[in-house]
């Protein structure tokens, strides 16, 4: 694959990782309906997506220049699509803050 193309793939990855984060705004109101969830509790699905994304990235950083960076490239759009996907499907609070979690560590 030329270095253009690897590159240009690279882009499109990472775009699509941070487009994930941009699901759940516009998500809450339904979320808050179908769970019964107050404000308070859909302030901190935000929280927890916010902390998840942000505070693990040295740590995978320093991990994907140690073990190299391909698993990384391949997995994180492939995990991080999966969970933020179904968070329409989550039967309950705590199964969304895990699905939150989980695929806020790859975005």
């Amino acid at each position: 694959m030329r270095p253009a193309a690897v590159v240009a793939l690279i882009v499109v990855s990472h775009t699509m990782i941070d487009a994930y984060t941009a699901f759940l705004p516009p998500l809450l109101p339904r979320i808050m309906d179908n769970l019964g969830l107050s404000i308070t509790l859909a302030a901190t699905l935000s929280t927890v997506l916010s902390i998840s994304t942000a505070l693990p990235q040295p740590a995978f950083g320093y991990l994907a220049d140690r073990f190299g960076r391909r698993a990384f490239l391949a997995a994180g759009p492939i995990v991080g699509g999966v969970f933020i996907s179904l968070l329409g499907m989550a039967p309950s609070y705590l199964v969304l803050l895990l699905l939150l979690t989980v695929g806020g560590l790859v975005t």
